[in-house]
């Protein structure tokens, strides 16, 4: 039996012990259960084990190859997700914060991530550090000048996570995170928050 029953301010329909949802709170649910499926973590907080590419092509956040010393099953299924998606990527210095905040709608997070992870960020950053020799240098000069250089994102970057986002919401979920942490992050633009005009 159906019975009209006071909550509040509103007028409610009851069938037996169960209140049905007026259209204000359907609505209201609807969206909760958007949020919830609007972002979908893929990868948090994954530490990173840089490998070079193939013939010396760009540095990998991780290596997925097979020896007898290693077989992760698990960075291989990481990297296949992030092939396939689209969405928001951030990577986080040795202390776990967030330095950069990166996003793709076209391109796979996979592709994306490691284009700004090898990307040179000598336009706008840069950070004092020594020179050393790498190879056919035989005497060691202690007091080598510590000197400005440029960097690239892999000198810094430890850490990084990736989320799956619907398209729609990609550009103001990045546009969001820049804004929120201005200070810490190196994004060279500050995005803009595109704001709807209701009528």
């Amino acid at each position: 039996m159906t019975h009209l029953v006071m909550t509040g301010t509103r007028t409610r329909l009851r069938r037996g012990s169960h209140y049905v949802m007026d259209e204000e709170e359907a609505g209201s649910q609807n969206l909760l259960q958007q949020g919830f499926t609007m972002i979908e973590p893929i990868i948090e907080y994954l530490e990173i084990d840089p490998k070079e590419g193939a013939k010396g092509g760009n540095w990998q956040l991780f290596g997925v190859e097979h020896n007898e010393y290693y077989n992760n099953h698990y960075y291989e299924e990481v990297r296949r997700i992030l092939l396939e998606s689209a969405g928001i990527y951030i990577f986080y210095d040795s202390m776990g914060r967030a330095i950069y905040v990166g996003k793709t709608e076209r391109q796979s997070l996979w592709h994306e991530a490691i284009g700004a992870f090898n990307r040179p960020r000598d336009e706008h950053q840069s950070m004092f550090a020594v020179n050393h020799p790498r190879a056919n240098v035989k005497k060691v000069i202690r007091n080598r000048q510590i000197v400005r250089r440029p960097f690239v994102l892999y000198d810094v970057a430890r850490y990084f996570s990736a989320y799956k986002v619907e398209k729609q919401h990609i550009a103001q979920m990045e546009a969001f995170l820049i804004r929120a942490f201005a200070n810490n992050l190196m994004n060279k633009r500050i995005e803009k928050i595109r704001l709807e005009v209701q009528d």
